[in-house]
């Protein structure tokens, strides 16, 4: 192998490797700003989910209980996101699994109120949404509070995950 193509050959490794931590760096900023909604909400279950393609959510980072949950991917039709990404804030205070019987994990994880904010990048497209679950009912001060904290980490989250597109 001559020089020049030893030396391409490594700067491309380099790159990679470069790409890679980036992403995670991405990746753990976007653990630490759901790790802070988490914690400032009190909710059951908050997650960042990122849009892939035009109904499917990939979950970033996902907290249950105050633990991490591995990522998962859905379908966003039939559950209370579908409302929220590339459109607009959705709040279900109480009463929310009922209002979505399609959605199965809505039950199983005995959610009562939901609060969903989407995410846009710099161009106003749909990028996906920070969603706050909680297993009791929300009165009307916290839902508000929610729903300003959720949005005081929006643009933050929004940039986070465009950043890494």
């Amino acid at each position: 192998m001559s020089k020049a193509k030893a030396g391409l050959a490594e700067a491309e490794l380099k790159l990679a490797q470069s790409e890679k931590e980036y992403t995670q760096n991405v990746v753990d900023e976007l653990r630490k700003v759901q790790a802070q909604l988490a914690e400032a909400l009190e909710a059951d279950r908050t997650l960042i989910g990122e849009l892939l393609g035009t109904n499917t959510i990939r979950t970033l980072s996902h907290c249950a209980g105050g633990a991490p949950v591995e990522g998962l991917t859905y379908s966003l039709p039939g559950t209370p996101c579908a409302n929220v990404v590339g459109q607009r804030t959705c709040v279900y205070p109480e009463g929310v699994a009922p209002l979505f019987p399609e959605d199965a994990a809505l039950a199983q994880m005995g959610a009562e109120a939901y609060v969903g904010v989407p995410l846009f990048d710099g161009e106003g497209a749909a990028l996906g949404l920070i969603a706050a679950v909680y297993t009791r009912p929300i009165a009307a001060q916290e839902e508000q509070l929610a729903t300003a904290v959720i949005r005081t980490f929006a643009d933050r989250t929004a940039a986070e995950i465009e950043r890494r597109r």
